[in-house]
């Protein structure tokens, strides 16, 4: 038996004035038109805060300071299992 990949992600919680911004997934993707914060992977080298200011600034094309780790969840399929850290 195969041992299944981990991968490292982010994601952040931002809210403004009691709304709270979530993105769809690609309707063609693995977790197609599924709801998500926005962020991403990990890469080496990288601290978790680190990874989020820049997946935010990839993505948003916004600067942000992290703020506190909310949570952390998982998730795992047949050969993937995700550890999320939410801020």
């Amino acid at each position: 038996m195969l041992s299944k990949t981990e991968k490292l992600v982010v994601a952040g919680l931002i809210e403004k004035d009691n709304k709270f911004l979530l993105a769809q997934r690609l309707e063609n993707d693995e977790y197609g038109l599924l709801w998500e914060f926005p962020g991403g992977g990990v890469e080496r080298g990288e601290t978790k805060q680190e990874a989020l200011i820049r997946e935010l600034k990839e993505e948003l094309s916004i600067n942000v300071l992290v703020g506190d780790l909310i949570d952390i969840f998982f998730d795992e399929n047949a050969y993937l299992k995700i550890k999320v850290y939410l801020y």
